[in-house]
């Protein structure tokens, strides 16, 4: 099945795969979600790119640094209820109406430490989603910080 697997990091990346095969829309991306404005009411930002509510913005870390003082802050304290998170949903939602992916995986060093918040983003993500996107898709978290390097090791693998 399609999968959408945006890093969170120092910066927003993301990947998606069609069982397994990297999608391109243009050149070596299937675009820039970091760069997306997802604009939450009343608490703007400009991101690094100059672009007014990107979601890189609002959840890159030299944001939450800005935002929090530190990432550990972020992470030990942030809810469904803080903007970065309202970021994050809206860039999943965006992501549903245009990839309609099965599963969605964050990943990088933020993304992985976001667990804790599953049940918070897949709900928030589920609410009013449109029609468009598929009921059972599942959020998925990475497991550590290796998995950049675990991929281009099984890509290598395959040459």
């Amino acid at each position: 099945g399609r999968v959408v697997s945006i890093a969170l990091g120092t910066g927003v990346g993301m990947g998606v795969l069609d069982d397994g095969v990297p999608l391109f829309i243009e050149g070596a991306s299937p675009g820039h979600i970091g760069q997306v404005d997802v604009s939450i009411a009343g608490d703007d930002c400009i991101g690094p790119d100059g672009g007014r509510g990107s979601l890189e913005g609002y959840l890159g870390v030299p944001a939450l640094i800005a935002r929090y003082g530190s990432t550990e802050k972020f992470l030990a304290t942030a809810g469904a209820h803080d903007t970065p998170i309202k970021a994050l949903v809206r860039a999943i939602r965006i992501c549903h109406a245009i990839y309609r992916p099965a599963h969605v995986a964050l990943v990088g060093g933020i993304g992985i430490r976001l667990r804790r918040l599953a049940s918070e983003i897949k709900a928030a993500c589920d609410d009013h989603l449109t029609s468009v996107a598929r009921k059972d898709w599942q959020l998925h978290f990475g497991e550590h910080d290796f998995h950049a390097a675990v991929g281009a090791a099984r890509l290598a693998a395959r040459s």
